[in-house]
């Protein structure tokens, strides 16, 4: 009974694997064809096409690039409290509780994990 569920695991792991590298490859035949798409639309001036049932359309959104550095989050942080008044070491204290209460408390959960033997004796000799 288990050494089918093993075998059935890796199976399916076998075939999800092989499923996510064959995905990558489309979603980069994709991303050529919109690039190029999007091209022919700035390079004509349009702010889209029709084709057949589909209409394709070039639409622009604001987005941050990138996140800040965690020093650079508190600093940014320690002058937005100055500004409103609470400066100092107080001002310090009230972000790393600010920070802590964002993380969340802490879940242990437990996962079987399936790796090749080799694998694992290279991790297990690391520790």
């Amino acid at each position: 009974m288990i050494k089918a569920q093993v075998e059935e695991w890796n199976r399916l792991d076998n075939i999800i694997k092989a499923k996510s590298k064959e995905l990558r490859e489309l979603k980069k035949q994709q991303k050529i064809y919109m690039n190029s798409i999007q091209e022919y639309l700035e390079n004509t001036n349009q702010p889209g096409l029709k084709y057949k049932n589909t209409v394709i359309y070039k639409q622009e959104k604001t987005k941050r690039v990138g996140r800040k550095k965690q020093e650079d989050q508190i600093n940014d942080s320690m002058r937005v409290l100055e500004s409103h008044g609470i400066n100092g070491d107080n001002a310090q204290e009230i972000i790393e509780e600010i920070i802590e209460a964002m993380k969340g408390e802490e879940v242990v959960q437990s996962k079987v994990i399936m790796e090749n033997i080799d694998k694992y004796k290279r991790r297990k000799q690391k520790k």
